[in-house]
């Protein structure tokens, strides 16, 4: 059972504005700045909790966390807080993740 279509469109866009926001072609004091931003109003927490939850399509995952390594990219005060999320423990979750030699990465997911 996985999100509805336009579910996932939506969320792929979202997730594309923030990456934009954070992008590190910007110049560094708006890429700072953007990253304050996303841990004073919410947005790297719920993008945490997305990483933490049960049912997010793969692909959505993927998009995720790559979304989360920008916002934390280079920003001490985002990492420290990423570092302080705890998932959750009923049922554990490991995400393995294998890069092959075609430079495509797979990720597995383990309970």
């Amino acid at each position: 059972m996985g999100w509805p279509t336009q579910k996932v469109s939506n969320f792929f866009y979202m997730l594309r504005v923030i990456r934009t926001l954070v992008s590190p072609l910007n110049p560094s004091h708006v890429t700072l700045s953007c990253q304050r931003s996303m841990k004073q109003c919410g947005i790297l927490e719920m993008l945490s909790s997305i990483l933490m939850a049960n049912g997010v399509p793969v692909e959505t995952l993927t998009e995720a966390i790559v979304t989360v390594g920008e916002v934390i990219r280079g920003s001490p005060e985002n990492q420290d807080y990423f570092s302080s999320v705890i998932a959750p423990s009923e049922p554990p979750r490991f995400v393995c993740i294998q890069i092959n030699k075609k430079k495509s990465t797979d990720f597995y997911f383990y309970s």
